[in-house]
């Protein structure tokens, strides 16, 4: 049979690192499930009320795995590449969540009052 890609070790790395993410997510659906579960008891717009918060929920995770995906990609690049610079600015993009602006918070202009 022919690979597509890899060999076994790249197939086995791949589960490796997918398996934890499979589980959270699927902790995460079980705990939506189980509030529309419980909240179902209580009538059709509770139900709704938690059903549409579940929604807006996922597209929050969503979200949030997009923002981080994106420098967690460079940062394998980088690192790949050997280029610690580049590896530096993209973990501390991630640690500070606020991009690669290296000004401290308090260095920020002051308003006039």
């Amino acid at each position: 049979m022919k690979s597509l890609i890899g060999d076994k070790k790249f197939y086995r790395m791949v589960l490796i690192v997918c398996i934890p993410i499979v589980i959270q997510n699927g902790f995460t659906n079980l705990a939506s499930l189980l509030d529309n579960i419980m909240i179902g008891q209580l009538g059709t717009l509770s139900m709704s009320g938690v059903s549409i918060t579940n929604q807006l929920l996922q597209v929050f995770n969503v979200t949030i795995f997009g923002a981080m995906s994106g420098p967690g990609i460079f940062m394998a690049q980088f690192y790949g590449k050997r280029n610690k610079e580049g590896d530096k600015r993209m973990l501390k993009f991630l640690k500070d969540k606020k991009g690669c602006d290296d000004r401290p918070y308090d260095d920020r202009p002051k308003e006039r009052t």
